[in-house]
């Protein structure tokens, strides 16, 4: 449901930041047309006002010349005016001003406003009447970025500009890049906050998966050693001395084996057992290991059908934390017994040789994927199946077992291929 609002609130953002540089655009577009209609439209009235200028001067000019020189130009200018059916004096001298005058003036004009496009002068045939400076919003011209006409004498003329709408998007490039800015930033600040929950939420259902299964493992050896205990109470055991201590041992090792997973539970999650290792190593006969745990698996094994046995030859004494180790072998048998329940046999081979030991522990079961193969020994990581676990457990088994391989100077190798079983190898220095 959050994800849901994050990306609904995100779209709207998008749609927002939209409608912002669209209106930014319209803005800068009316912003250009203002500017460049008032240029020239004041380019036109100083050109008009130099032709005026001009001609007052002529016309003062003539006051002082003779009174034949004046009648005679007088009279050339009423015959060129006569000429083209006029009599205005001064429609003669507008009708002299070229369109290349006019955009030469107003490009100049544009220059000193830093607008340096390509501009073209629209000349529009009008007539001539005094009024038409009050009616120019009713002469337009219907290309996108062109002035509004200006009247001139008998025509009107305008300025179209070219390459205008790249010359607007680039004037708004900061509101752009801000808005891009913004959009990714908060994008990058839901994807966060979603991948913080989906984390939290693994957490969670990590911390109830192991209160769940360190409950079902604790339960278990207790459970045990009541049957041994309650076997010794009412079925006449203490009468068969053979068979009352093999129900003592039993009780024994169920109760040390629950003393193992508390330990492993308080080392995994709260202690250093690494630092512990360094601090305590001490020569350990790993094949005397190996034979207590799979002591305390005989009779898990027999009642599950599945055939222990070890094979050791050569040197096998390493300097280690024996405790440890034998946690460490115990939750390679564990996890054997747990996800190999079909496996006819589990084999524990130890090989020492001159330099290492090597410990391999291999069952016959279905095997682990490959795209597991590098996350099983990650804290509170547990093979799936579906959407459930069908396993027992807490997660801790397989990062304990690499962390105590590290601490001991080696490593562990996981060789498995589906239906083929898995095969786990541990190579430790041996001790000199």
């Amino acid at each position: 449901m959050f994800l849901l609002l994050m990306s609904v609130s995100l779209i709207f953002l998008v749609l927002l930041q939209v409608f912002w540089l669209r209106a930014e655009h319209r803005s800068a577009s009316e912003g250009f047309k203002r500017e460049t209609n008032l240029v020239f439209r004041n380019t036109m009235f100083h050109i008009s006002d130099s032709i005026v200028s001009g001609f007052m001067q002529q016309f003062m000019n003539s006051d002082t010349t003779e009174q034949g020189g004046r009648e005679r130009r007088d009279t050339i200018v009423i015959r060129r005016n006569r000429s083209e059916g006029h009599t205005d004096q001064g429609r003669f001298f507008f009708e002299m001003v070229h369109p290349d005058s006019i955009a030469k003036q107003y490009k100049q004009a544009l220059r000193d406003h830093n607008i340096l496009l390509p501009v073209e002068i629209i000349k529009e045939e009008t007539g001539w009447l005094p009024s038409s400076y009050q009616k120019t919003d009713e002469i337009r011209d219907s290309l996108a970025y062109a002035t509004q006409f200006v009247p001139f004498g008998m025509y009107s003329y305008a300025a179209n500009f070219e390459g205008v709408r790249p010359m607007v998007i680039r004037s708004i490039f900061p509101q752009i890049g801000f808005s891009v800015f913004i959009t990714l930033l908060i994008a990058l600040s839901f994807v966060l906050v979603a991948r913080s929950l989906r984390a939290q939420q693994r957490l969670i259902d990590q911390k109830n998966d192991f209160i769940g299964n360190i409950t079902h493992e604790l339960k278990t050896p207790v459970a045990t050693t009541e049957v041994a205990l309650e076997a010794i109470k009412h079925f006449d055991v203490l009468k068969n001395p053979d068979q009352t201590r093999e129900y003592l041992d039993m009780a024994t090792l169920e109760l040390k084996r629950l003393g193992m997973i508390t330990d492993k539970i308080l080392r995994t999650s709260v202690f250093d057992y690494e630092e512990d290792i360094h601090l305590h190593k001490t020569p350990v006969d790993l094949g005397s290991v190996a034979k207590e745990a799979l002591e305390s698996f005989r009779f898990q094994a027999a009642h599950k059908g599945i055939k222990l046995t070890l094979h050791s030859e050569g040197n096998l004494m390493v300097a280690g934390h024996e405790g440890h180790l034998l946690q460490m072998l115990y939750n390679l048998l564990d996890n054997a017994m747990k996800y190999a329940p079909g496996s006819e046999e589990v084999l524990v081979r130890l090989t020492g040789k001159e330099d290492k030991v090597v410990l391999v522990v291999s069952d016959q079961g279905p095997g682990i994927p490959e795209v597991h193969q590098k996350k099983v020994f990650d804290k509170f990581y547990r093979l799936p199946s579906g959407d459930v676990h069908n396993v027992k457990g807490y997660g801790l088994g397989l990062h304990y077992v690499k962390g105590v391989a590290r601490a001991h100077g080696g490593r562990i190798i996981l060789e498995s291929s589906p239906g083929e079983g898995a095969c786990f190898i541990i190579k430790l220095p041996a001790y000199e």
